[in-house]
């Protein structure tokens, strides 16, 4: 039987340590999740890589979390509207990465004949698809990585 957070509801893994849809920690003992503090005013996301465990104020979250999508079209966009966010940096490094790998791909696959053609439509499908798992994530409150190329952090 899989775990249900006390906070949202939501059912989450039963190796989960925090929930994925509202950041609240889960207790190690127990099947429901426990509070992080008072009105639990802090909302914790894994980061992923490295193990390292990043959280993000809950206030930060629901100010920024509209800029934070946006940054999957113009990744730069957080970082001029709320430069102290970091759940937007988040998400700005998230969008830059995305637009520096679709930069890159169409390069090499206009460079190779035929089937590099061939290829360059769907890896643009795909580039799409990332950006709206993106956006989605970002709208929702949630700071999960981008599939394949999230791990990688260019903005601290």
């Amino acid at each position: 039987m899989a775990k249900v957070c006390s906070k949202c509801g939501k059912e989450i893994a039963d190796d989960a340590t925090f929930c994925n849809f509202c950041g609240e920690k889960v207790s190690e003992n127990s099947n429901t999740s426990s509070s992080t503090g008072s009105n639990s005013q802090w909302a914790n996301f894994s980061s992923q890589s490295g193990g390292v465990t990043e959280a993000y104020s809950s206030e930060d979250i629901q100010a920024n979390k509209v800029w934070a999508g946006l940054a999957y079209f113009l990744f730069f966009l957080p970082l001029i509207v709320c430069p102290e966010s970091r759940y937007g940096r988040y998400h700005a490094n998230q969008g830059l990465v995305l637009l520096i790998v679709s930069a890159l791909g169409s390069i090499v696959l206009a460079i190779i004949p035929i089937i590099g053609w061939l290829l360059s439509p769907i890896f643009g499908v795909a580039v799409l698809v990332l950006a709206i798992m993106g956006l989605v994530n970002g709208l929702n409150g949630q700071a999960k990585q981008l599939p394949l190329i999230g791990k990688w952090q260019i903005l601290h």
